[in-house]
């Protein structure tokens, strides 16, 4: 489902008007170009969110997040609940439009690690929404926890991150490593892991 096209973005909200009053909706927009490691291509900063618009990266991640925050305030409207996922260093927050939603709603934030519900990696993510239970979903890694989570790593020799030098500035930069692609997926227990409502 491409939302930056007319066909997808009415698809997603021929889905998001099935929501029910009192449902919830639960976004995560591709972060690919709003996390720290793209920062040199994109020009993303606290101040300056959207980016360099000249490069598609950024006006797609740009259009997306726009798109996303009109169904935000749908939601808000209608009565149903909402939570927006993005890793914990992404400017995603900082975007004008998704501020906007964010504040107007009330929106809270927690921050939760993967990790503990199932990943193979800490994972942190940081999830802003009106959802009753969310405050609830926010659990941190312990020293014990993070151990475990290291020898896990070693032994199925993941690397999300890497390192290397450049050859013009000879300066230290990091990059995405041949397993970041894999922590885009959430642990099936997520699903599992917010209290049941009474109804």
């Amino acid at each position: 489902m491409d939302i930056t096209t007319a066909f997808g973005m009415l698809l997603l909200f021929i889905q998001a008007r099935r929501l029910r009053v009192g449902g919830c909706a639960w976004y995560g927009i591709p972060c690919n170009s709003w996390i720290f490691m793209s920062r040199g291509t994109t020009r993303r900063s606290w101040f300056r969110a959207r980016g360099e618009t000249r490069y598609k990266s950024v006006r797609v991640g740009n259009k997306i997040a726009r798109r996303v925050s009109y169904l935000l305030h749908y939601h808000w409207v209608k009565g149903h609940f909402y939570v927006l996922e993005n890793p914990l260093s992404s400017l995603l927050w900082q975007y004008r439009c998704i501020r906007k939603r964010l504040q107007q709603h009330r929106a809270v934030r927690v921050v939760i690690n993967l990790g503990n519900i199932g990943a193979s990696t800490q994972k942190p993510v940081v999830l802003w929404g009106t959802a009753p239970w969310l405050h609830d979903l926010q659990l941190k890694v312990g020293s014990v926890k993070k151990m475990e989570l290291g020898r896990i790593r070693k032994f199925l020799k993941l690397q999300t991150v890497r390192s290397y030098r450049c050859k013009k500035s000879g300066q230290t930069k990091v990059a995405g490593g041949p397993n970041l692609k894999e922590t885009q997926i959430y642990p099936g227990s997520l699903g599992l892991a917010a209290p049941k409502q009474p109804t």
